[in-house]
């Protein structure tokens, strides 16, 4: 038999097989299909296209069912706790085997000079209607590109499952490619635990404005779509961040009215919504007098604070005073630091953030290097709204620092950015503030670590204190146009 031939009949009974009713007797069909047909030596061309796809599937059909057998899944989603069972893990092997060569196989299914090599050779037979043969062909390019994206989504989701992140990351990038809104929210998911506010804003726009008929059933579609924004919404809730929070929750509403769906989902967004408002109105309860404040700052800068900033300084003055009248108990000062450089992020935030991000936003023309912290790493684009910055970022987008003669580099952008605003000698002004902020992040990063800081630094606290007032009366001082927009 040539291989045109085992090729014609192999076709046929794979037809036979997709006609089958038993999931037994499609399962021993499929293994025997592989087993007499994987090895035909050599496909010809004309039958390439549709040999990869019937293989890929006849293989990712087979994985999903040892998986329901093994009970690493229902037939519709895994079972995580079984999937991660250490004495299951030789099964998932053997899942896993059967899920890549369905890959490979799809993959070379959907090469595009395949597919073009396969036109040509069909359109040589003249017995062949040509419209039938592009009709035949594009449909079984979509269903090669629908098994490809169904098989890279099943391969993420149980990479993700065992932690595997490399893997992970490189099938969810196919199946996010080949439009899975699953793989999609995955994404989210991972981003947000991951604390990467870049991606997990570009992914929660790919989710939210995911069209509801692109890939699958539109039910599944609206189910993924709410726990989409259920997992955008908590990450902002539990980061205490309840503005956004309040925003993808009245997303999420929006969606649910635009497409009517059942009240008891229009009532589980709302629940959250009510929650929000009700935590933005508690924090707005601040009980607090200005009297330690105006011992170190003048009250045009005390009416230029925020009230969280407020409390921040507030805060970490009252904590040393605690702490310094405490000497015969052992703590750790640590907490004395914190609230006041986190006033001083929320400053930059505000400062780079927001306000330079704005006027980055307006060039016309950027060399994208300058503004790296900026720039979506996935789609190499200037982020349109920041909603977090470290602070290690903000210095890379105020200027650099060269190790060889320890001198800082204003960044021009920034310069460009201070001269705009009418800030004199900006050049040293940015060295300064580099230079204060290169300091905060060493302090930072000693007191939010393990070791502690014990009593005989209380005094070295204090003086740090005095120096990060100093900085954010300068900062308060120099960038008070960036603080006046939000009185």
């Amino acid at each position: 038999m040539d291989n045109n031939s085992s090729f014609e009949k192999f076709s046929e009974e794979y037809q036979v097989f997709l006609n089958l009713q038993s999931e037994d007797e499609k399962y021993d069909r499929a293994i025997t299909l592989i087993q007499n047909y994987e090895n035909i030596k050599e496909v010809n061309d004309t039958y390439k296209l549709f040999y990869f796809g019937i293989i890929s599937s006849l293989y990712n059909y087979i994985a999903n069912i040892k998986c329901k057998r093994y009970g690493l899944s229902d037939g519709r989603q895994y079972n995580s706790d079984s999937v991660l069972e250490a004495e299951n893990r030789k099964y998932l092997n053997e899942i896993f085997e059967d899920e890549i060569n369905a890959f490979n196989y799809c993959k070379k299914s959907l090469d595009g000079e395949l597919i073009i090599n396969t036109l040509k050779k069909l359109l040589e037979d003249t017995k062949i209607n040509k419209e039938e043969i592009i009709d035949k062909i594009q449909k079984q390019r979509e269903e090669n590109r629908e098994v490809f994206r169904r098989i890279t989504q099943e391969l993420s989701i149980l990479y993700y499952l065992i932690m595997d992140e490399d893997k992970f990351i490189l099938y969810g990038n196919y199946a996010v490619e080949y439009n899975s809104l699953n793989a999609i929210n995955l994404f989210l998911k991972y981003y947000c635990d991951k604390m990467d506010f870049d991606n997990a804003d570009y992914y929660y726009d790919l989710m939210h404005t995911y069209p509801l008929d692109f890939y699958g059933s539109i039910q599944n579609n609206i189910a993924l779509k709410i726990a989409g924004h259920k997992i955008y919404w908590e990450f902002f809730y539990n980061l205490g961040n309840y503005e956004e929070s309040l925003r993808v929750g009245e997303e999420c509403k929006e969606f649910i009215l635009k497409y009517k769906l059942d009240n008891e989902v229009l009532l589980y967004a709302e629940k959250h919504i009510e929650e929000c408002k009700l935590k933005i109105e508690e924090s707005k309860k601040n009980k607090y007098t200005n009297d330690m404040l105006l011992k170190y700052f003048d009250e045009e800068t005390v009416d230029l604070m925020s009230d969280d900033n407020k409390i921040y300084i507030i805060t970490s003055l009252n904590i040393y005073e605690y702490m310094k009248s405490k000497k015969e108990i052992t703590m750790d000062y640590s907490a004395t630091l914190m609230p006041i450089l986190k006033s001083i992020e929320n400053m930059m935030f505000e400062i780079v953030g927001k306000s330079y991000h704005s006027f980055i936003l307006e060039k016309k023309e950027l060399d994208k290097k300058m503004i790296k912290a900026f720039i979506n790493k996935k789609t190499d684009t200037i982020i349109e709204k920041m909603n977090h910055l470290e602070l290690g970022d903000a210095l890379s987008l105020m200027g650099f620092f060269n190790y060889y003669n320890e001198k800082v580099t204003p960044n021009d952008y920034f310069v460009e950015f201070c001269n705009k605003n009418n800030i004199t000698n900006s050049k040293e002004v940015v060295v300064k503030i580099y230079k204060n902020l290169d300091s905060i992040r060493w302090e930072r990063n000693k007191v939010a670590h393990k070791n502690r800081v014990d009593e005989d630094c209380v005094e070295e606290c204090y003086s740090i204190l005095l120096d990060r007032i100093k900085l954010i009366n300068y900062l308060y001082k120099t960038f008070g146009f960036v603080f006046k927009e939000n009185i």
